[in-house]
């Protein structure tokens, strides 16, 4: 009798680490998925801001290569640049390996 309640008994724990090690797979594949929403994301952002850096220098560019460009202009294309070197300065470079 005390064997069959053992025997029991490990067959319930086995029952309980099986669910828990499903559980535990389930919550990895989520993590995964969070993982390669979370790098898509972070690529598609990139490339906004790479290309808003393209169209400023063009920017900066045609006002650099133009005569008679209002100060006005000149002040706001300077004032970008300076919010996007800010931006960069606040996001360390990765280091160099």
């Amino acid at each position: 009798m005390i064997h069959t309640i053992l025997i029991l008994t490990v067959i319930v724990l086995v029952l309980q680490a099986e669910l828990m090690i499903w559980r535990i797979a389930g919550e990895v594949k989520k993590i995964m998925a969070t993982e390669q929403e979370i790098v898509a994301q972070l690529a598609a952002q990139k490339a906004q801001v790479d290309k808003v850096l393209a169209e400023i220098e063009a920017l900066k560019a045609l006002v650099n290569g133009t005569q008679n460009v209002p100060q006005a202009i000149v002040d706001a294309v300077a004032a970008l640049g300076a919010s996007i070197q800010a931006a960069d300065d606040a996001n360390p470079d990765a280091p160099v390996v």
